[in-house]
């Protein structure tokens, strides 16, 4: 009887197993958007810089990224998408002085526009610069270009 009722079992959940979990089957625009970004920065009003940010978009909403000078730690942040071509981030990022000592942190926030691929995109945004005690000491606009990381 015990025999009888385990082989049932196993023919009844035999199908079952052979669907591929939906976290491997996820074909959405947010899956699509993940991956490894590079943002080639241009402050508003400032002078010409090389400033570019390598990031991982997480599909979890999660951003992160190295430090991007010697006046920066690393950048953590938030990303959702927010229209079929779109999407919003937040980055914090530590400001270190020419010490070595804490200064204060970046508050970036901005929107970027993506292509139909998803893989390249513009957009812009603010950056804040605040003091140790959160004060806000400089705020600037910048745009961006972004590309992402593609394996060919």
């Amino acid at each position: 009887m015990k025999k009888l009722f385990y082989t049932s079992l196993a023919a009844l959940l035999l199908p079952l197993a052979s669907f591929p979990p939906a976290a491997r089957a996820d074909n959405s625009a947010t899956q699509k958007i993940a991956g490894t970004w590079t943002f080639f920065v241009t402050l508003t009003g400032g002078p010409p810089c090389q400033c570019i940010q390598i990031g991982r978009l997480h599909a979890d909403g999660t951003y992160d990224g190295p430090a991007n000078d010697r006046q920066s730690g690393d950048a953590l942040g938030i990303w959702k998408q927010t229209g079929p071509n779109e999407m919003a981030f937040a980055i914090v990022q530590n400001n270190i002085g020419p010490d070595g000592s804490a200064a204060g942190e970046y508050s970036i926030h901005g929107k970027i526009t993506l292509n139909a691929g998803l893989d390249h995109g513009s957009g812009s945004g603010t950056v804040q610069l605040l003091d140790k005690s959160g004060k806000v000491t400089s705020t600037s606009g910048f745009t961006l270009t972004a590309d992402k990381l593609k394996l060919e």
